[in-house]
């Protein structure tokens, strides 16, 4: 039985800053990439947040004809709303979803949404005619004139995965490594996340190799056998130095910067827009791709990297037709709204209530049958349909 991603879609903020303005406005000297450049990041305005996003890339593949055969819902996330309540039950009512679907919130750091798919994979081969829904949605922060903060972004993924899909056959083998480190983490009294860039960039290359060596010996595939490559994507001009160091390791013949360029630029093109999103960022690359490239057919190679860390390689045949399931147009990046740095610094510093009041908020953005966050009071999130 095949089974994998029968629909995929991506939600973004309706605001982006762009890193040349923060270059300029931080008296940065401007930095200087040898092909891919980071251009933009995507902001959340304070009446979007994880739920929203989710709700919003969510809906667009979830119709009358498959919510009543969905049976779990996973949603993936590092920037969590509640220390008890899983987010995905605000997505639970939102879409009328069946009572008898399950709701879980995953998480361990980037990898989340990697380990939720093959979960997701495993359920439905042994749940017949049953779906799930994965949701993958984060806000990467860091603190103002850091090192990390050019790195920060906004968005959701949103995956249905059933028998037969429509969009990848996930296949049976993958490489796996997990270790106890800290290179990437967020205390529980922290609003943003602490990170020694150095070390995780090492350790992200370090594992990867680990992880390519397993699959490599579970699948006796190797790297001719894989057409296309997806990363999880911090920032998209590592993953261009990431993809040469790595493919040049194992590979006899070194491949050149231009054939580099080549083989990542279709996969990061909606990364150097968006920004970091944590869980949704390697299916972002994944959607770039798959609107970019516009294969045929063939196999994509994965890594995910979660610091702290778990990492996984695994592949995925592409399906015929997979167009028609992929939803996200690049109008909503042409679309949004240029923030000044100084307004950007606005968002970045608003605080929501911790002492039980009420907070009724504008709404920042306004589109048709979107979900926004409205007020907070008692503690509690409030959430309307525009």
């Amino acid at each position: 039985m095949k089974t994998g991603i029968d629909s995929i879609s991506l939600h973004i903020p309706n605001y982006f800053l762009s890193l040349e303005d923060l270059e300029k406005y931080r008296s940065n000297k401007k930095a200087v990439y040898d092909g891919i450049v980071q251009k933009h990041m995507s902001i959340c305005p304070p009446d979007q947040d994880i739920v929203t996003m989710a709700y919003n890339a969510a809906a667009k593949i979830v119709d009358k004809e498959n919510k009543s055969s969905i049976k779990l819902l996973l949603f993936c996330t590092e920037t969590g709303l509640d220390f008890a309540k899983a987010a995905g039950l605000y997505i639970h009512e939102f879409l009328k979803l069946p009572n008898d679907c399950r709701v879980l919130e995953l998480k361990q750091a980037c990898y989340s949404a990697v380990g939720a798919l093959q979960l997701a994979k495993d359920f439905v081969s042994s749940h017949k005619d049953s779906k799930v829904l994965i949701i993958a949605s984060d806000v990467a922060k860091y603190k103002l004139n850091s090192s990390g903060e050019k790195t920060q972004g906004a968005g959701a993924v949103a995956m249905i995965v059933s028998e037969n899909p429509k969009v990848l056959e996930i296949e049976d083998y993958s490489g796996v490594y997990s270790k106890n480190i800290m290179d990437f983490w967020r205390p529980n009294y922290l609003e943003h996340a602490l990170v020694s860039p150095s070390y995780s960039v090492k350790s992200y290359i370090d594992v990867l190799e680990k992880c390519w060596k397993q699959y490599k010996k579970n699948s006796s595939l190797d790297l001719k056998d894989i057409d296309y490559f997806c990363y999880h994507t911090p920032f998209a001009p590592m993953i261009q130095r990431v993809h040469k160091v790595f493919t040049n390791a194992i590979n006899k013949q070194k491949l050149n910067c231009e054939q580099i360029l080549e083989q990542t630029k279709d996969s990061l093109r909606y990364n150097c827009e968006i920004g970091n999103c944590y869980t949704a960022s390697m299916f972002i690359s994944f959607i770039s791709l798959l609107q970019n490239s516009k294969p045929k057919k063939g196999r994509v190679g994965f890594f995910s990297y979660g610091s702290g860390c778990v990492a996984e390689y695994f592949s995925g045949i592409i399906q015929d037709g997979f167009l028609d399931f992929v939803k996200f147009s690049e109008d909503n990046i042409e679309k949004r709204i240029k923030l000044t740095p100084q307004k950007y610094e606005e968002f970045y510093n608003f605080k929501y209530p911790q002492d039980g009041s009420e907070l009724v908020l504008p709404v920042y953005s306004e589109r048709a049958g979107e979900l926004r966050l409205s007020r907070i009071a008692n503690h509690k999130r409030h959430y309307i349909l525009s």
